[in-house]
């Protein structure tokens, strides 16, 4: 046993992943003490054992030149190996998968890997966020009279369930956000994109045949209920994971709760609209607060812009194409695709597909 306390462990990973790994991505220049790590390191292990244990030194070390050397590299390549071509191409990405079953967040990461756009992190996060206008423009435009109507008529229409949906979203994203577990879910997301689409896929499955059943014992109904805009709600938190998809979740969650498909589908999509308005808002504050999204639009204004357009148009589509689907009980499609995906992005892994 080196130094004081409890024996080390061989492993020099051997350290909670929340007060390690999520200290050097916020303070990657920054002297690190036992209190930097927090109670947890040193219930785990002792601190000035680590700090005689050159092993462990040797790869704290590596990993903090490897962060800074990122960060810094980020800054130079701003929107390096991104054209016009790539940038309609992850606006018809991200259009299409925001409403399509199959994960957004995770496709935009995938299609940056293979086609090699070296943006940085920061900057590529602000290129989304102005493509989710094109997705909020293209459900605007998709269900403008269902829009209007919630403020005519805010207490008999579907406005109560549409805020009642949203709050378990907002809840679970102050939470994670106060607690610091959404740095660490941000961190695993890449690594737990298999099992994230795997899972997706079980419960497209799972709703095809819960839909399929309560369709012929004749026990769904078609306007939105407080048990159908909760599950939903629910659901909608599930859909927060990289590699989860939003709309699958809260479709899903509306046809166990006993929606007619076309209603949970239609409730689903709308309730993307405060969730990607929300996400936006908070995004992009923060953005602008470091000054990504100016240098993001200080770039190339028109390029951004076909993005943007490109989102709306494939978002138009993904609507139209989603609510055909799902009529006609199509969602183990879906499923297949993303096991497939899941597959390939394991297989990746081992023999470095792209």
């Amino acid at each position: 046993m080196i130094g004081e306390g409890r024996p080390i462990r061989t492993n020099p990973w051997a350290f909670h992943l929340r007060d390690s790994i999520v200290f050097y991505v916020t303070h990657p220049c920054g002297r690190r003490t036992p209190q930097d790590y927090g109670p947890k390191f040193e219930d785990s292990v002792n601190f000035r054992a680590i700090l005689f244990d050159l092993r462990s030194l040797c790869v704290y070390n590596s990993i903090y030149r490897n962060l800074c050397h990122r960060l810094e590299r980020g800054k130079e390549i701003a929107l390096e190996g991104l054209t016009y071509l790539k940038s309609i191409l992850l606006g018809i990405i991200q259009g299409l998968t925001e409403f399509l079953p199959v994960s957004s967040s995770a496709h935009i990461t995938l299609f940056t890997e293979i086609f090699g756009i070296k943006i940085g992190e920061e900057l590529l996060e602000a290129f989304i966020v102005m493509l989710h206008l094109g997705t909020l423009l293209a459900v605007l435009i998709c269900y403008i009279k269902r829009v209007f109507s919630l403020f005519a008529h805010p207490i008999s229409g579907e406005l109560k369930w549409l805020i009642l949906a949203t709050l378990p979203t907002v809840a679970y994203a102050l939470i994670l956000k106060f607690t610091g577990w959404d740095e660490v879910i941000a961190s695993c997301a890449r690594y737990l994109l298999p099992f994230a689409f795997l899972f997706t896929a079980l419960i497209l499955l799972l709703a095809d045949g819960i839909g399929k059943a309560r369709h012929e014992a004749k026990t769904t109904h078609k306007y939105v209920r407080f048990r159908d805009a909760l599950s939903m709600g629910l659901m909608q938190c599930v859909g927060t994971f990289t590699g989860v998809s939003r709309s699958g979740s809260t479709i899903a969650g509306g046809l166990a709760s006993g929606l007619t498909r076309k209603s949970a589908a239609d409730f689903a999509f709308m309730m993307s609209i405060p969730a990607i308005l929300g996400a936006a808002v908070l995004d992009g504050w923060k953005l602008i607060k470091g000054g990504q999204l100016t240098e993001t639009l200080s770039g190339d204004l028109p390029m951004i812009l076909a993005g943007i357009a490109a989102a709306l148009v494939s978002g138009l589509l993904a609507i139209r194409l989603m609510l055909a689907v799902i009529r006609k009980s199509k969602l183990k499609w879906f499923s297949l695709y993303l096991a497939l995906l899941a597959a390939l992005v394991f297989a990746n892994e081992y023999i470095h597909i792209w």
